[in-house]
């Protein structure tokens, strides 16, 4: 009997190491942040505007479509973006084309971004803001030219 008690309270003692090991080990592994699209709301005059900033992810366009379901008139997005997947990317563009969008770029736009601030034809770049990369295109901004391709 004495045996059997000392046999459960070593296993007992076991387990809780290993638990303790386990939750130290994964602890010291770096996470990896997965930077998808974060989208905020902004109450403007004219109406809401979407402010878009991070990488463009898988179901970033679903979850930009869900924005569109309150009774509230969006009018059009503030973007900000390195780039991401080009098929979310290009899908985004094409709603923002048939949605008749208006698209601000205010930091960076690179990639699958300059696709969603070029495909509607209706963007507005910050003055600040020098050049939008395209993968096979730079574009060069200018206060007395506009857009140079």
């Amino acid at each position: 009997m004495n045996s059997r008690l000392q046999l459960r309270q070593l296993r007992t003692a076991a387990r809780w190491c290993w638990r303790r090991i386990l939750f130290l080990m994964l602890s010291i592994v770096p996470t990896v942040t997965c930077s998808a699209l974060e989208i905020r709301r902004l109450q403007t005059c004219s109406g809401v505007v979407l402010r878009l900033r991070g990488d463009i992810r898988l179901g970033d366009f679903s979850q930009l479509k869900s924005q569109f379901r309150g009774k509230e008139a969006i009018i059009g997005f503030d973007l900000s973006s390195e780039g991401g997947i080009l098929e979310e990317g290009v899908r985004i563009a094409d709603f923002t084309r048939r949605k008749k969008l208006t698209v601000y770029v205010s930091g960076e736009c690179n990639s699958v971004c300059a696709d969603i601030f070029l495909l509607p034809r209706n963007g507005i770049l910050e003055q600040s803001q020098r050049s939008v990369f395209i993968p096979f295109l730079m574009i060069e901004i200018s206060k007395t030219q506009g857009l140079n391709f």
